[in-house]
Parts: structure tokens; sequence; C-alpha cells
């Protein structure tokens, strides 16, 4: 069962989406707060993240994730800067579109690791 961290300053969204992923079969941790994230990461191996462009913290965030080599969905507002992300999903978006992108990134995740 692969292993999500989705950060969003909206707990609105963290819960829709935190259950809508778990349903789909993923293990999902949610948390507003990139501080929270980031020691999440020390703690724990996730296959993907899921980060709000608008979450404070983002950028040393995304670098950590990085560093751990978690690929990084941005929900965006359409701007078209990735900050360090491997793909952006434009909001509005629908449920579909997130499972889609997070589909996407962790096959192509996996691809990866089986090439090394």
């Amino acid at each position: 069962m692969k292993r999500l961290l989705f950060v969003d300053p909206d707990r609105a969204l963290l819960r829709c989406y935190g259950v809508l992923l778990k349903m789909r079969g993923y293990r999902t941790e949610t948390t507003d707060s990139a501080a929270e994230a980031t020691a999440l990461l020390e703690k724990e191996t996730f296959d993907l993240a899921v980060v709000n462009e608008s979450q404070a913290g983002r950028d040393g965030l995304i670098r950590a994730l990085g560093a751990r080599r978690v690929p990084v969905l941005l929900l965006a507002t359409g701007s078209g800067t990735l900050w360090g992300a491997d793909a952006a999903l434009a909001f509005p978006f629908r449920p579909e579109q997130l499972f889609a992108a997070a589909k996407q990134l962790l096959t192509g995740s996996e691809q990866r690791k089986e090439g090394q």
C-alpha cells in the first residue's frame, strides 16, 4: 500500500481528500503544517507528497522531500511554477484528476527505482 503525505493549510480540504485517498487504497498522513510534515519525514517513509503551493514553509518542505527522493505533486493556482515539485495540478480540479496525477507520479517513481 502506497504512503502519501498530504500537506495543505485548508483543514477541510485535508479531511476531504484524506478520506478519498484512503478509499482509493492509499495510506495517507495529512497535516496543515510544513514543520509537522518535515518532522514526519524524519520518522516515516512516504512514496508521494501532495503539497499546496500556498503552504507556509513550502520551499523548505519541498527541498526536504527532494533530499529523500519523494516525488512531489504541487497543488497550484495555475501560475505554472513548479517550485521544485515533480508535477503540478491547477485549482480547481476534480478528485479524479488528483488520483490520476498521483498514480502517474507513483508509477514513474517505481520505474525510476527499478532502473537503478
